[in-house]
């Protein structure tokens, strides 16, 4: 994961993630408490709720909280993908959607998520998907739902 936060930090450009990456991502990331936050630069409530996942990295990230942040954005729109994610001031992973097929990818995370925007997912240390949540969430709902996670 550091290596993509790198490539995306140092050249702009934001690594294509498929479906079996992000099902390795899940994979790789037991341990941690994962947050995975499904985005795009043309989702008003994305773009909204976007800051508190920022802060809520910053202020848990030392406690064992992982975040990982993947633009559903199409391939052309990279740039304006990276443009958001830099002036929001990310310090975590993120990654552009590279699926092939798309039922597939939601599949990866979740066969009963449609696939809407945004779309936040916690597993906890064990890889349990721990909440899901489609639409706008806040720092708030974040915090009670990973303080008890980050605690075990």
């Amino acid at each position: 994961m550091l290596i993509a936060l790198l490539i995306f930090s140092t050249i702009g450009q934001l690594p294509l993630l498929s479906e079996s990456q992000l099902a390795r991502l899940l994979e790789t990331s037991k341990g941690e408490v994962l947050v995975v936050n499904f985005w795009a630069t043309w989702c008003g409530p994305c773009r909204e709720e976007f800051p508190d996942f920022v802060k809520l990295h910053r202020e848990k990230a030392d406690l064992g909280l992982k975040m990982v942040a993947i633009s559903m954005d199409e391939p052309e729109d990279e740039k304006a993908a990276v443009a958001f994610l830099e002036e929001q001031g990310v310090e975590f992973p993120a990654y552009l959607r590279g699926f092939e097929d798309f039922e597939k990818f939601v599949n990866a995370i979740d066969p009963e998520w449609s696939g809407a925007l945004p779309t936040t997912f916690i597993f906890d240390r064990s890889g349990k998907r721990a909440f899901r949540h489609v639409g706008k969430t806040t720092f708030k709902e974040l915090i009670e739902e990973i303080s008890p996670l980050l605690e075990n």
